[in-house]
């Protein structure tokens, strides 16, 4: 019997290890110089690219809307989602991972006067990210009301667009976001994307500009071993040299 179970483990056990599958890990989209689709790199790729390869873990990314992200992980058609917010008790979420520095930016040319109070946009159409809301908070979402229009865009490339376009007169927006893709549609189209981000007037938010993102896991293990792995890449300088290859430091 001994040499029976023997013989079927030997069997068994290739076959289980080849049917194990790489994790499902989402980003957003758009969102350069941390996810850069097209490339398949960028500040947040690349550090999950080194943590994974560290654990010895394969995977496979998968690009969706912010929140195509909470709803794929929820539902289980993803282990892991990169770059969200901990706000569901039924998921594991890291230690904080990336932050963005999220300004309100207007034209010079329109003096919008704004002191730090959201009621002061009532009248104005803003162009935000995607699940804004969730960040900003209850103030944010009150005087939201009082807005000629508002929109979120799972793509920050057409929110900086139409912003350039006049769809809308503010845009809220990490400030190396809206660089990357000014610049883009400039060299793309110098008529139609003129200025420059010296014709840009720059207020933090009210409740401040960072904006702390964490990676969501449907296991809790797995989210210990990120969180061990994720805290030695800060110690050994793996995590500053990432956010530096893209003229980013600390």
């Amino acid at each position: 019997m001994r040499v029976v179970l023997v013989l079927l483990t030997l069997l068994l056990g290739p076959l289980g290890q080849a049917d194990e599958q790489p994790l499902k890990v989402l980003f957003g989209q758009s969102r350069p110089p941390f996810v850069m689709v097209e490339e398949q790199r960028g500040i947040s790729l690349d550090l999950m690219r080194e943590a994974f390869a560290r654990l010895g873990l394969s995977w496979v990314p998968g690009f969706v809307s912010n929140q195509r992200m909470a709803v794929e992980l929820r539902q289980g058609r993803a282990d892991v989602a990169v770059e969200v917010l901990p706000d569901d008790p039924g998921l594991f979420y890291s230690q904080p991972f990336m932050v963005y520095h999220n300004y309100l930016v207007s034209r010079r040319a329109d003096a919008i006067a704004f002191t730090g109070d959201w009621a002061e946009l009532a009248g104005l159409r803003v162009c935000a990210w995607q699940d804004a809301e969730q960040g900003l908070g209850p103030l944010f979402v009150a005087a939201r009301q009082g807005f000629a229009g508002y929109r979120e865009y799972a793509s920050q490339r057409q929110q900086v667009e139409h912003w350039l376009q006049g769809q809308c007169q503010v845009i809220l927006i990490d400030l190396l976001v809206l660089q990357y893709h000014w610049r883009s549609l400039h060299e793309q189209n110098p008529q139609r994307f003129g200025g420059s981000l010296r014709d840009a007037q720059y207020q933090p938010l009210p409740q401040g500009r960072e904006l702390w993102w964490h990676v969501g896991f449907r296991s809790q293990a797995l989210r210990d071993r990120f969180d061990k792995e994720l805290t030695r890449m800060r110690l050994d300088g793996s995590y500053e040299r990432a956010l530096r290859a893209y003229g980013i430091a600390e």
